[in-house]
């Protein structure tokens, strides 16, 4: 999504995001005029873009990829919330029942992501113990540096390397931690960027992928999941199978965090997907 663009996130109207989004570019660029924005769509005349824009018209379904790719350009998170803006568009129109409208309003609170910052990885980054401590701060059982040294690990994780991550996130203002040792987070989560090469990002993977080779022999299969399959995809589809996997990431972790039971074990996720034959690819 753009800088200095309203979060779609803080609306359930589809035409009232779109104008305010409009009145946002227009401001800035004359060329943002809705015959330039119809021009770049193609399929729709301007007079015909306004109407929709203002909730005249129903959104049509055959510009929602270029009206995300082209005029708002949305990230994935954010054209799965689009769709679902236009669906509830759709339903509102069309005086559909009160109960179906409702149910997509409670769809689109669910599509709201985690709340998550987005960093650059460093040294100390690189070391997944830096997102773990992070991470069991949020957990109603660890309010403070002594409840975090109590705790067990089935990874290499010492005390040292915990008093490192938690200055670290301290003076990056992640957490706060007061005199007497309680912990506060400031960020309900960290995150890499996605897509960016970088080789303190790949160290952390290797580092993580390397747990999950020791827990496996160490850990009851009823306390964990591995699974892993071979699968032949036309590379076209490269971008969708990712998006198809950040979707359920997201999704997964809002809902496994609800915190609903008392009995709190905190988890590693890891995911891959990658190529095992080498064929002529794109650049």
């Amino acid at each position: 999504m753009e800088s200095n663009t309203p979060s779609i996130y803080l609306y359930d109207c589809l035409h009232r995001y779109l104008l305010d989004v409009v009145a946002i570019k227009q401001s800035k660029l004359a060329t943002n005029s809705y015959r330039a924005m119809a021009g770049r769509l193609k399929s729709v005349s301007h007079s015909q873009l306004y109407q929709i824009i203002h909730g005249k018209k129903k959104f049509p379904l055959k510009l929602l990829d270029l009206m995300c790719s082209r005029i708002l350009k949305l990230g994935i998170p954010e054209k799965r919330y689009f769709r679902a803006l236009v669906e509830l568009n759709h339903s509102t129109l069309e005086r559909r029942a009160q109960n179906e409208i409702d149910q997509l309003k409670i769809k689109l609170s669910e599509l709201i992501p985690l709340e998550v910052i987005r960093m650059e990885f460093d040294q100390q980054t690189a070391k997944p113990a830096t997102m773990i401590i992070f991470e069991m701060l949020g957990r109603h059982d660890i309010q403070s540096i002594s409840d975090l040294t109590k705790r067990k690990f089935l990874i290499p994780i010492t005390e040292e390397e915990i008093n490192l991550c938690l200055n670290f996130l301290k003076n990056s203002k992640h957490i706060e931690i007061d005199e007497s040792g309680h912990i506060e987070r400031k960020v309900n989560h960290l995150m890499s960027f996605n897509d960016v090469p970088s080789s303190f990002i790949r160290d952390y993977h290797r580092t993580v992928a390397k747990y999950a080779h020791d827990i496996i022999n160490d850990v009851s299969v009823n306390l964990r999941e591995f699974q892993s399959f071979a699968i032949n995809i036309d590379q076209k589809e490269i971008p969708q199978a990712k998006e198809l996997i950040r979707n359920f990431i997201n999704d997964f972790a809002k809902i496994m965090e609800k915190h609903e039971g008392k009995e709190l074990s905190t988890y590693n996720f890891n995911i891959q997907f990658f190529p095992i034959t080498k064929e002529m690819i794109s650049p």
